[in-house]
């Protein structure tokens, strides 16, 4: 019996996995868990992984199909093997560094202003 092709297989828990389905309409998107061997690593054309997952040639050995990987975070990929096999790399590294330069001019705001009382011993319960 042959394998169904998967477009996009999310590697991490199954809300990843319905929030690009959702995103991705047309396209055969399937998650797995993160360990072991993945169902759908094989015929997979697009590879998403949580950060932090080593991505070497064992795990792209077992996915011969692939044309995409995206990582959620950034770091554990071996760039330089995915390019000599063709693969495109989109990692998240850096996607969040406007939003904590915001938050601590922000903060440093509230600070300097004086906006920020506290009350009681701390905690969150203020009185």
């Amino acid at each position: 019996m042959p394998r169904a092709v998967i477009d996009v297989l999310v590697l991490g828990g199954s809300s990843s996995g319905e929030a690009f389905a959702g995103l991705l309409p047309g396209l055969a998107v399937a998650h797995a868990p993160p360990d072991g061997d993945p169902p759908g690593l094989a015929t997979a054309r697009a590879l998403v992984v949580p950060e932090g997952l080593a991505v070497d040639a064992a795990l792209l050995d077992r996915a011969p199909r692939l044309e995409a990987l995206g990582v959620l975070g950034a770091g554990g990929i071996d760039s330089a093997l995915c390019r000599t096999r063709g693969i495109a790399v989109c990692d998240g590294e850096g996607a969040f560094d406007v939003a904590v330069a915001e938050y601590v001019v922000a903060a440093a705001l509230v600070l300097l202003r004086g906006l920020f009382v506290a009350e009681g011993g701390g905690g969150g319960g203020g009185g």
